[in-house]
């Protein structure tokens, strides 16, 4: 058990004795350059927040009565800053006045307009391909159309032709039944069957 202690705690305190690392002195944190405006100009695009100090006396705290606040100030905020919408004349800030974009042609113009040209040109060949496409695919459902009834009609006619030639078999069948008579004399059948007017 105590060597298991020692090896716990030999890590421990190794890393306890482990110093700090100080910073290196040669290397500095330079401090940013502020813009140039001053504190005049600073307040005339923002004002500053407002702040009202409150003395306290000595006083036991509500949400514990074992607890005693020493008297002191206690400070509050009591309007934010905000941004001056109002400023008085703005001479000492320099100003950069923009350009009416309605009122100049820039160099890119042309290049928009060649750029639009081309893209109505694009649009009217899509337009154009889409109503070819609906022509082709009106005529190709005609054509679907009467494919499908060129189909039912086949259709029909292969079932009148199997009965036909079921009817035909049948009828052949009954007249190799019959004994044969001579050519010149007629085949009397029972009704329903062949007789001499066929």
């Amino acid at each position: 058990m105590k060597p298991t202690i020692l090896f716990v705690i030999l890590p421990l305190l190794s890393a306890c004795s482990l110093g700090r690392k100080t910073p290196n002195p040669s290397v500095g944190i330079k401090p940013v350059p502020m813009s140039g405006l001053s504190k005049s100009d600073t307040e005339s695009l923002r004002s500053a927040e407002k702040l009202k100090a409150y003395p306290l006396g000595r006083y036991i705290d509500p949400n514990n009565s074992r607890i005693m606040h020493e008297a002191h100030t206690l400070y509050r905020v009591e309007s934010p800053s905000y941004w001056n919408l109002r400023p008085g004349p703005a001479e000492s800030l320099p100003l950069v006045r923009g350009r009416d974009s309605a009122k100049v042609t820039s160099p890119e113009a042309a290049e928009l307009l060649v750029e639009l040209n081309r893209q109505k040109q694009t649009t009217a060949a899509v337009i154009q391909s889409s109503q070819t496409v609906s022509k082709s695919l009106g005529e190709i459902s005609a054509q679907l159309e009467q494919s499908k009834r060129q189909t039912e009609q086949n259709s029909r006619l292969e079932q009148d032709l199997a009965s036909t030639k079921e009817r035909l078999g049948r009828l052949e069948a009954e007249l190799q039944s019959k004994p044969t008579r001579g050519l010149s004399e007629p085949v009397s059948l029972k009704s329903g069957t062949l007789s001499s007017d066929w």
